[in-house]
């Protein structure tokens, strides 16, 4: 049967709408496409199924953030005194950012590359952006703080006229849109970019330079009202050691910053405390350590807010076995199983210590124990001759 026409028409739904959330995860079923065919006087209509993006928000100040990853953007890119869009080399637009006042916030930076591809919509082109959110993008590059790794003269850039990921010398002169908040932006707060942070809650966590215990800044808790929170959190593998400082200005037993292993709250503190430091040991596999800054149904006082800093993580491991068989000042951690062998003897010295959890053997013909060998409770030792 021969075909006498085919009409097709097509609607598409561009998923990223400034100014309203979009959720996150999950699939949403529309009619994002629809295919009128029109074969022998029938009419097919077919539905599809696309993954839901991220929203943006204009926040009305200059700035837009991104629901998904709580990066703030700045909005529009710098200008000359005629108004003309200023291009500037990797090390001015640096500066620029590190020096830029918008939205009532200073914690500035330019974006890494990762960060600024997410700004691409593959859907689009020319720009390739979204233009309700950012409407005068240029057709050009713009520089991130990222170096090309095999020429460390050269930075990676976005062009936002095609979408593409490409590098170029620092020399070079590009445009500059910056950035602030997410993970990047916590984990140089707290001195910490080891970690992969992550933000949330009823306000994000940010970047200060008000107060801070090491490197000139801390991570503060977001502008939240009553009974709402604003968190920040890692995952680490284990075991190991964690240390951070920490800070609170809240009302009285009411408003309070909070520290928790996985689903346990370890402690939490409110009013004025001063920085102070906290260690703990983590036990083996994986877990997620969470700040939060929690409010009642009423009262605020002071900044009503918790800082974070100086967040040190340490992977622990078992002591060496000196060849000699003499073990001094070594610590066997907790949630390891360690061991040492000597064909003649081992001798437990000064300041040794077993912690809680850790599992050691000690095999020799003539073991010795002397004065200043700690097994803590919990702990495990064999002791084989």
């Amino acid at each position: 049967m021969a075909l006498r026409g085919i009409l097709c028409v097509r609607v598409d739904f561009q998923g990223s709408v400034c100014g309203k959330k979009v959720a996150e995860t999950g699939r949403f079923s529309m009619k994002v496409m629809q295919w009128l065919t029109v074969v022998l006087g029938v009419v097919m209509i077919g539905v599809w199924s696309v993954p839901s993006r991220a929203g943006f928000v204009d926040n009305g100040n200059g700035t837009v953030t991104d629901t998904a990853s709580g990066l703030i953007w700045q909005q529009d890119g710098p200008r000359d005194v005629h108004g003309i869009y200023v291009k500037m080399t990797w090390k001015e637009a640096l500066a620029y950012c590190e020096a830029l006042d918008l939205g009532s916030e200073t914690d500035w930076r330019l974006p890494t590359i990762k960060e600024l591809v997410s700004l691409v919509d593959p859907s689009r082109y020319n720009p390739a952006i979204d233009t309700t959110c950012f409407p005068n993008t240029e057709f050009s590059e713009y520089f991130s703080s990222t170096t090309h790794a095999p020429l460390t003269s050269g930075a990676k850039c976005v062009h936002f006229g095609f979408g593409t990921n490409q590098w170029d010398h620092k020399y070079y002169y590009k445009y500059v849109r910056a950035v602030r908040g997410g993970s990047s932006s916590i984990g140089n707060a707290v001195d910490n970019t080891t970690l992969t942070w992550a933000t949330g809650g009823n306000a994000y966590w940010k970047r200060v330079t008000t107060t801070s215990v090491y490197g000139g800044d801390s991570a503060q808790s977001g502008a939240i009202t009553h009974s709402e929170t604003s968190w920040v959190q890692t995952t680490v593998t284990g075991p190991g050691t964690l240390s951070f400082y920490w800070k609170v200005w809240s009302e009285m037993h009411h408003d309070n910053l909070r520290f928790h292993i996985d689903a346990a709250e370890q402690t939490h503190i409110f009013g004025y405390i001063d920085w102070q430091q906290r260690s703990y040991a983590i036990g083996s596999g994986t877990h997620t350590l969470k700040w939060a800054y929690t409010k009642d149904g009423s009262g605020s006082i002071g900044s009503d807010a918790g800082w974070l800093d100086r967040v040190v993580y340490t992977i622990s491991t078992c002591p060496d076995c000196p060849a000699d068989g003499i073990i001094t000042n070594a610590t066997y951690p907790a949630g390891k199983t360690c061991s040492c062998s000597n064909a003649t003897s081992i001798t437990l010295g000064s300041n040794v210590t077993v912690e809680s959890g850790a599992i050691v053997t000690f095999t020799a013909p003539k073991v010795t124990v002397q004065p200043g060998f700690h097994g803590a409770n919990g702990s495990t030792i064999y002791i084989k001759q």
